[in-house]
């Protein structure tokens, strides 16, 4: 496609992580089953990298850096904040290769192949997940509180643009070229520390930190037709766990296969419905839904 490409991870801590991350793998070989991938690397940040070893013949041009504990700490900062080790992660790769750089949270999985938006970005278009909606809209008890603070302070973005009245974009995929722009993380660093160590309770400050700064260079476009980010299904964590101990040594293209069994987009309908049939006891105990037992086996004979 002209432009290189690199997709990178970061995985580290508790391993429900680390399944998250390969079932994007899966997920992404899956969707490229005997057609070329989009990307010349796939770069995996991560405090273990001997946890995919396990991995039988992995087809996926998967490379490692590892980032002990301390280096991951100063990345965090002052404030122990991991979307900032996420900015920190963009900056560090683009102190060795040059072109489209996809960051992915490890809770994502490829849907369709992403050809057309890594065509895109090698003319310097910025990708982040899903616009989530304009922060003055005070919409959710988080955009109440960022509006609160951004009215308090007179921010403004680079246009004159009162930050107020600007969206806030989900970055659990983050896509740019740091050819176009090579300052990116810097910028977003800058601004984060500025603003973050003030306000702890206000998370999204992270992913509103790019939000801004991408938008400061232009338009931001949705990844959301080519990458799932179930942010917000924190349930699958038990399904993974399940899968990957069942198939514990199984051949890498045969996995793949394997994990089209589990059906995000079906979890989440039934999460759904279950929290649309709680009675009002339930739903002011808040009770949870937990998926039940999977027999794998028996999925497999579906296949």
């Amino acid at each position: 496609m002209g432009t290189s490409t690199y997709f990178v991870f970061l995985c580290f801590g508790n391993e429900s992580y680390f399944y998250e991350c390969a079932f994007a793998l899966l997920s992404l070989t899956n969707i490229y089953d005997g057609k070329q991938l989009p990307c010349e690397k796939i770069w995996i940040y991560t405090d273990n990298a001997a946890w995919f070893s396990s991995f039988n013949n992995c087809t996926l041009p998967i490379h490692f850096r590892e980032v002990k504990q301390e280096e991951l700490q100063l990345w965090q900062g002052g404030t122990k904040f991991r979307l900032r080790a996420k900015i920190e992660t963009l900056k560090d790769i683009s102190l060795t290769v040059k072109g489209n750089i996809l960051y992915f949270d490890t809770d994502v999985a490829f849907t369709h192949t992403i050809d057309d938006m890594v065509r895109h970005m090698s003319k310097g278009a910025s990708y982040m997940h899903e616009m989530e909606g304009i922060v003055k809209s005070r919409s959710t008890p988080t955009f109440r509180k960022l509006d609160n603070m951004l009215r308090k302070r007179g921010l403004s973005a680079k246009d004159g643009t009162p930050l107020y009245d600007m969206p806030m974009w989900n970055s659990g995929v983050t896509g740019y070229n740091n050819i176009f722009l090579p300052s990116l993380p810097d910028e977003i660093i800058q601004f984060m520390d500025d603003i973050y160590p003030r306000d702890h309770s206000i998370r999204v400050i992270g992913q509103f930190s790019v939000t801004v700064k991408l938008l400061d260079h232009g338009s931001i476009y949705s990844a959301l037709p080519y990458v799932l980010h179930y942010w917000n299904l924190r349930e699958t964590k038990s399904i993974f766990a399940s899968f990957f101990r069942h198939f514990e040594g199984t051949e890498w293209v045969a996995l793949a296969k394997y994990s089209a069994m589990i059906q995000l987009f079906e979890v989440m309908m039934e999460k759904t419905r279950f929290e649309n049939s709680r009675n009002l006891l339930q739903a002011l105990l808040n009770k949870k839904w937990e998926p039940g037992p999977m027999d794998w086996d028996e999925l497999k004979k579906q296949l």
